[in-house]
């Protein structure tokens, strides 16, 4: 067959179209599945791999870049344990594999660092003895830890390192994709020192059964939910009834202080354009701040599925949250002051066919403009407090509407720090707030008190 010159240029016209039309810009393949991403990325693979054997030369070179940069995002879209990232039909698989054959492919040393340090059974047997001597001796030099922003595809990852104990955020506010995507739009991931805390549903089966449905929608993602209702119904296992837009994605990283935010249209027929900020004042506390933009006489919730190895129970007003490595207080808020979320059980399918429960929170609240929940990893035998504060507006010297900002004081051990978010633009009689007599202009501002700042930190203006 790849000697039939006919059927070797349809082959060749068909992936050269699927390169230059289905591959972002950020190397994400559109079908918002990171597990079709790769399997598409094998396949390439593959073709450069039989290629090379033939001293064929398939590919331009801006071609050939198209796919390596496929193999950095299937890089960036790993959990601190190598595998990829769960969303979407995804299953709980390691890649170093894939990045394994990639390095080798491109002679890359970076990709080699996060890759097997000999190559696997199924790759060896692919490129042979000449091909497991390359590897041998290829380089690998370490990618540092930081920010990764997918605008394309509408994440953004965080990561301190590419170890394996290393602390990594996950946010996600993109259009549902293919028939693989689901109802995601804000979904937030998040690990402490490589164990699992926040973590995605998994799929479980293609079948037109309530499981495909429920694994599909937001309710079992850490979303924001309006009404307790989907945006976007399903037609059936595959396609939406309509595919509302995400849209305002922000990703910020300044003085090591962190803001992804973002809004969706889902509910726009109710009057609702709901916004979404995650905060990280430091990598191990997390503020997630979920916000009505219209008509706030709705209910507003939050769900937030934990991983396997995290136990939830409730202490006076706080959840805490015991895993393998770490313990966590959870606390969540409304415009009127401390709401105390339920404790309830969420489906998890990290494989095909394969579904189990762990522990999750649900949250809710009426009639207010926003809901807020904030996640901190406690520090051994410390105690760890979050509270709520109005903020003060220092031009005017006056306290803003409760409905129109947030203060939050979180302390642990040593740290402070403290956070604003304000509803509406800054401006008018509300140009200079703040608390703790901190201020500052912005619309979402950190202060770390225990430095002692002159002012806000200011992640978006």
């Amino acid at each position: 067959m790849l000697k039939n010159d006919e059927y070797r240029k349809k082959a060749i016209y068909f992936l050269k179209m699927a390169l230059h039309t289905q591959i972002h810009d950020d190397g994400m393949q559109w079908e918002a599945s990171p597990m079709y991403h790769n399997e598409v990325l094998d396949a390439y693979f593959e073709v450069l791999r039989v290629a090379k054997l033939y001293n064929d030369e398939v590919f331009l070179e801006d071609e050939k870049e198209i796919i390596k940069n496929m193999a950095y995002a299937t890089l960036y879209h790993t959990y601190p344990n190598h595998h990829q990232i769960l969303t979407g039909d995804s299953d709980d698989t390691d890649v170093r594999d894939l990045l394994s054959r990639a390095a080798l492919l491109f002679k890359d040393v970076k990709l080699k660092f996060v890759a097997y340090k000999e190559l696997d059974f199924e790759s060896a047997w692919l490129f042979g003895p000449e091909g497991i001597d390359f590897y041998e001796k290829l380089e690998a030099k370490e990618i540092p830890g930081g920010h990764m922003a997918c605008h394309e595809s509408g994440e953004a990852i965080w990561r301190n390192s590419y170890n394996e104990d290393s602390s990594f955020i996950y946010f996600r506010n993109t259009s549902l994709g293919g028939g693989h995507g689901h109802q995601d739009k804000l979904h937030i991931e998040i690990w402490f020192e490589g164990e699992e805390i926040l973590r995605d549903s998994g799929r479980f089966t293609y079948k037109d059964i309530d499981e495909r449905y429920r694994l599909k929608g937001s309710q079992i993602h850490n979303v924001p939910i309006i009404n307790n209702t989907e945006y976007a119904e399903c037609r059936d296992s595959w396609i939406y009834k309509s595919l509302p837009a995400s849209m305002g994605n922000t990703f910020v990283i300044k003085e090591n202080m962190l803001l992804f935010e973002g809004f969706h249209c889902g509910y726009m027929n109710i009057g609702v354009l709901l916004r979404r900020r995650v905060v990280a004042p430091t990598s191990d506390i997390i503020i997630i701040s979920d916000e009505i933009i219209g008509h706030k006489d709705h209910v507003l919730s939050q769900h937030f599925a934990f991983g396997k190895n995290i136990s939830l129970k409730t202490e006076s007003n706080v959840i805490i949250g015991k895993g393998e490595r770490c313990e966590l207080s959870v606390k969540s808020f409304d415009e009127n002051g401390e709401i105390l979320p339920d404790i309830i059980n969420s489906p998890l399918s990290r494989h095909y066919n394969q579904i189990e429960e762990t522990s999750a929170l649900k949250i809710n609240t009426r009639s207010s403009y926003f809901l807020t929940t904030i996640i901190t990893k406690n520090m051994v035998n410390k105690k760890t407090e979050i509270i709520k504060e109005d903020v003060y507006n220092f031009s005017y010297e006056t306290m803003l509407a409760k409905d129109a900002a947030q203060g939050y004081v979180i302390t642990r051990n040593e740290e402070k720090y403290g956070v604003v978010l304000i509803r509406n633009d800054v401006g008018n009689h509300s140009d200079l707030n703040g608390i703790r007599g901190v201020y500052g202009l912005g619309q979402t501002m950190v202060a770390a008190f225990h430095k002692n700042p002159e002012y806000m930190t200011v992640l978006k203006w």
